[in-house]
Formats: structure tokens, sequence, C-alpha cells
């Protein structure tokens, strides 16, 4: 630990050390609280009040053979059903059909379940913190809009 302060040239004054110290790394480390689980449960009842379920079987189709197909950003595995990823996967569930939904809703519709999305977005990633694998599908399935 000497020869290391030793080697190290003094700070001129004004310099800023770039180096945290490992104290100052582990204090901030323990003061952040650690992602929790978010309840995204009212999310179903939200996309059950804009689209009925065949309308949802639909879209998420669409998903499954153009959308994945074509731009395999977020890929199921082959026999996954819509079922399945809303009981399962809730968030990746709207996430997916606001960006599949294309013209097979009206517009009011397709600009609200676009609205509810975002706002997931910022509850969940951006004030929560939320950090999960469905969280990373969730921002990536973001960028696949079928207009």
């Amino acid at each position: 630990m000497e020869a290391a302060k030793a080697d190290s040239k003094p700070m001129a004054q004004g310099d800023i050390d770039f180096k945290p110290k490992a104290e100052e790394s582990l204090a901030f480390a323990c003061s952040h609280k650690k992602s929790q689980a978010i309840d995204h449960s009212d999310i179903l009842e939200k996309v059950d009040r804009l689209v009925d379920a065949r309308t949802t079987e639909q879209v998420f189709d669409l998903y499954m053979t153009k959308v994945a197909t074509h731009c395999p950003v977020v890929v199921f595995p082959s026999g996954t059903t819509m079922r399945s990823i809303r009981d399962t996967k809730p968030v990746l569930y709207l996430a997916v059909l606001a960006s599949a939904v294309g013209d097979i809703l009206p517009r009011e519709k397709q600009i609200a379940l676009w609205d509810e999305m975002m706002n997931q977005y910022a509850i969940s990633i951006l004030r929560e913190g939320e950090k999960s694998l469905e969280m990373v599908h969730y921002t990536m399935a973001q960028a696949v809009r079928v207009l």
C-alpha cells in the first residue's frame, strides 16, 4: 500500500480524483434500494378494457408470424401462446400488443395502448428502477412498431 502511494503523483489544486475509494463505492452500493418486483396486475385490466380477447390473439399471431420473423428483437419459442405471455409477463404482453397492433385496431385505441406502454415504462424502469429480463425484452419490443 505504501508503494502505491509513493508511485502516485500528488494532485494539483483543482484536479478531480476520478477513482472512487473502495469504502465510498461500498457505501453507495449499500445505500441504494434493491430492485423489487412491481405488481403489474393492473396492466391486464387496462388492456382488457381496450382490446377484446380475440383481437389480442390476432395481434399476437401477427407478432409471431410477421414481426418476430422480420425483426427478431424479442422472439418466443414456437408454441408459445398469447395466454402464457399474458399470464407470466404482463408488461411484455403489453409491449407486444402495442408494437404489433398495426391497423387491426382503430387509431385511438392504438394510441391508448402506446400511451399505456410508455406509462408502464416510466413507472417500472425510470421511477421504480425495476431490473429484470422482462424489462429488457419490454424495452426492445418497444422499438418494433408496426405502422
